[in-house]
């Protein structure tokens, strides 16, 4: 069943967040990947002809300063917001405070059984 969560809940959810760089190591990691590649292997001379070609060490350390500005970028977004890396940019979900009847944010502000609808994040699923 659908409970809300309390203040203390919230509370640690937001200071567990802080230390959290799981996600945003992650997308560092994609980056340092991605920059690395496009950096390294440049794509055909017809299709860039003046692009001088990068050694290894230079693409490897532009590709290092791409990853750790995202990586700082993504831990900045993740704790202004107060949500995870991979909540922040997904639809957001809502719960109506009444029947407890869950769906993506829509302009219909009114449930059927005349409740409204709260963001999801402010609840909780406990086993009754």
């Amino acid at each position: 069943m659908w409970t809300r969560k309390t203040e203390k809940d919230i509370a640690e959810e937001r200071k567990r967040l802080l230390y959290d760089v799981t996600a945003p190591l992650g997308a560092g990691v994609c980056v340092l990947f991605g920059a690395f590649v496009s950096l390294w292997i440049r794509p055909r001379p017809w299709i860039a002809p003046t692009l001088p070609m990068m050694s290894f060490l230079e693409a490897a350390k532009k590709s290092v300063t791409f990853a750790i500005f995202t990586v700082l970028l993504a831990y900045l977004l993740q704790v202004v917001t107060g949500k995870p890396i991979s909540k922040v940019l997904s639809d957001r979900c809502v719960i109506c405070n009444k029947c407890a009847r869950v769906k993506v944010l829509d302009p219909v502000a009114r449930c059927e059984c005349n409740g409204t609808f709260e963001d999801l994040e402010l609840w909780k699923w406990t086993e009754s």
